[in-house]
Formats: structure tokens, C-alpha cells, sequence
């Protein structure tokens, strides 16, 4: 049997919950099903630990024999490309999110943070994502180490900011600096605490993961890559509207139930 007689199989390539997200919603909202794609499976566990991804993601890919990867790194797409891997950036999921780094009240630039403590779900050394490389970027453009002056505190509930648990973190002084978006942060706001790092204006319009492929999904099943897209898109835009907010906040919850990672 072919290939091109089973399903389109397509992989998150982390383990992190969050990235699933997008796959479900285009899926229960029916995406998928009207824009063609009706055969596909979809394997959510991750195909490698994070730090291996760029040296090993081509390889899963072809190993899995998967024809779409979601939630890629850029740099490790583009590093596998230059190896020679057979892989190619087809898509990206644009960074502009609702979420901003809040200060402490005192902490009015990010430069104070020297001696205090930052609330993240994982350092960028294992594995965390552009949430955790914005701050300690930008923690370094303010002349503090954020790997000697800063303390890191690690907690679940700094993860997707849809917790009310992570702003109850700053108001109680356990840390100092966390992220958190809408509904949240506009409680903050109102409380007089301080938007210290606004990813977007930083690093706008710059894509936060990439979809790679094999060559030959582009060749062989270019109608149904483009069927996954169009269901995407449409995902994008209902992700991106606050009136679907209860509704992804329960998608969320269902969806943590089904992972075995004590962190997700």
C-alpha cells in the first residue's frame, strides 16, 4: 500500500499542550471538515525533546513518515534545511499575542528587575519558547544576566496565563515580573501595575513557530496541505477573537486532561 493511500499524518513536533490547541478547534468547529481535509491523523505527543530539535527534526519527521510538523522552532527548521535535511518551511504562526510582560509596581523597566524574580514556565535552555526568550533578551539589552541576577521561579500556572492563580503570584510579591493577557491583565492594568516588555512592539509580526513538510507532501499532496491551511487560517482568526475565550479557556482544560507531563 502507498503513502498516498493512508491518511495525512500530521505531528506536533513538542509536547506542549497549548500547541495542540489550534489542531482541536479547527477540528470541533468543523474547519478541517469544510475545507476538504477529512483524512488525517494527528499525533499530539511530540516527536523529539526540544533541545534535540535541531539536530534531530529532520530525521523524526522522515522516521515518523510525517507529511505536516507543527510548532517548529524557525532557527531549528532553518538549521536542519542548511544540513541538508528534507524539510521546508510552509507556514508560520504569527507572533502577535494578547499577552505582555507586568512589573511589580515598583518595578517600573525591566532594568530593576536585577535581584528579583521572574515567574516562566520553563527557561529557554529547556525548552521554553518565545515567551521565556523575549524576557531574557530583553533582560540582557538592560544589562542584567538573566542567568546570575535574575531568579527564575517555574510554575504550571505561568504556562498559558488562562489561571487567575499567575496574577495572584505578582500581587502577593512571590515574583516580580510575570505574563498574563486579557481577561487578566486588564485587571492589572487597572491595578497599577506596570507593562514592562510588550512582545509586539519588540518583535512585530514575526512568526512564533513554522509548519514544515517533506518534500513530498508538496508534491504528492499539495491539495490536502492547502486544505490544512485554509482550515488554520480560519483558526487563527477565531483563536484571535475574545468572544471565543470561555470556549478555548474549556478546550484547554479538556485538552490537559490527556496529557501524562506533570508540567503541562
Amino acid at each position: 500500500m502507498s503513502v498516498l493511500d493512508q491518511p495525512l499524518l500530521i505531528a506536533n513536533v513538542n509536547y506542549h499542550v497549548g500547541h495542540w490547541v489550534a489542531i482541536y478547534v479547527a477540528e470541533e468547529q468543523g474547519f478541517f471538515k469544510e475545507e476538504g481535509l477529512t483524512r488525517y491523523e494527528y499525533e499530539r505527543a511530540g516527536l523529539l525533546p526540544g533541545p534535540w530539535e535541531r539536530e534531530g527534526l529532520g530525521l523524526a519527521i522522515k522516521e515518523h513518515g510525517v507529511d505536516i510538523a507543527t510548532a517548529v522552532d524557525t532557527e531549528s527548521a532553518i538549521t536542519q534545511r542548511v544540513q541538508g535535511a528534507d524539510l521546508y518551511i510552509v507556514g508560520g504562526w504569527r507572533y502577535t499575542p494578547f499577552l505582555k510582560w507586568y512589573g511589580s509596581k515598583h518595578i517600573t523597566h525591566i532594568s530593576k528587575l536585577r535581584g528579583g524574580k521572574i515567574g516562566v514556565r520553563e527557561s529557554s535552555a529547556d525548552g521554553g519558547g518565545l515567551v521565556e526568550f523575549f524576557i531574557e533578551e530583553a533582560l540582557k539589552q538592560a544589562g542584567v544576566n538573566p542567568e546570575t541576577e535574575v531568579e527564575r521561579v517555574q510554575d504550571p500556572v505561568f504556562g498559558y496565563r488562562n489561571n487567575p492563580a499567575h496574577i495572584e503570584m505578582l500581587r502577593s510579591g512571590r515574583v516580580n515580573a510575570i505574563t498574563s493577557s486579557p481577561p487578566f491583565s486588564d485587571q492589572l492594568e487597572k491595578e497599577g501595575y506596570p507593562v514592562i516588555l510588550d512582545p509586539n512592539k519588540v518583535f512585530p509580526r514575526r512568526p512564533g513557530k513554522v509548519t514544515v513538510a517533506p518534500r513530498r507532501t508538496l508534491e504528492e499532496r499539495g491539495e490536502e496541505l492547502k486544505a490544512y491551511f485554509r482550515a488554520i487560517i480560519r483558526t487563527f482568526w477565531f483563536m484571535r477573537d475574545v468572544k471565543n475565550f470561555e470556549y478555548l479557556h474549556d478546550l484547554e482544560a479538556r485538552l490537559r486532561k490527556l496529557t501524562h507531563n506533570e508540567d503541562e
